[in-house]
């Protein structure tokens, strides 16, 4: 959306924003590709790759995800609920960082907050270092960085940006103190059953 907003509302050339254009065309094709591949059983067997699949050590875990997938379709409110309190996440987090950018005077508008941000941790999830050190932070200098804002200033909101998200998890803390509680065990045998009785 923000990439349709920089190029329609002419604020930014296609020259100034091939990089971000080629990474999104890129992660379009390997996610439509990989979940093609492993959510769709009929595509496997067009390509005749189903005992390649059925050897991953992870194809039981994607079985779970496609009959979570199923099931989903059929409570399309409790979906729409989940993805809009996925949706405020996301931008408040974008948002944060756009305001640590305007505090350290880096001269980038809103938009391309919320176009870069995303972007950087879509890739950063690629698991090259462990929790993307280093590589997001490249990222962030990749479309960051100009003549007017230096690498120490982008280094910078890069790791307070990474303080975000450790912030929000504090609470999580009272939780590893006082100890989870588990459920009492006919609380989750009642909750299965209404599970499974919902998706007959």
């Amino acid at each position: 959306a923000m990439l349709g907003l920089l190029l329609l509302g002419g604020e930014r050339s296609f020259d100034e924003l091939r990089l971000p254009v080629i990474c999104m065309a890129a992660i379009i094709v390997v996610v439509g590709g990989m979940m093609t591949f492993l959510l769709s059983q009929r595509f496997r067997r067009a390509l005749h790759v189903e005992k390649l699949y059925r050897r991953l050590p992870i194809a039981h875990h994607i079985a779970a995800a496609g009959d979570a997938a199923v099931r989903y379709r059929r409570r399309l409110g409790a979906m729409a609920w989940a993805v809009a309190i996925s949706l405020v996440s996301h931008l408040s987090f974008v948002g944060f960082v756009a305001l640590m950018g305007a505090s350290l005077s880096i001269p980038a508008g809103w938009k391309e907050y919320f176009l870069y941000v995303p972007l950087i941790y879509i890739i950063g999830a690629i698991p090259l270092t462990p929790g993307g050190v280093g590589w997001v932070e490249n990222w962030y200098l990749r479309f960051f960085e100009s003549p007017v804002c230096g690498a120490s200033t982008i280094l910078v909101l890069a790791l307070l940006a990474r303080l975000v998200p450790m912030l929000w998890g504090l609470p999580g803390a009272v939780v590893a103190v006082t100890g989870a509680r588990v459920p009492r065990p006919e609380v989750i045998e009642a909750e299965l059953s209404a599970g499974q009785r919902a998706g007959k």
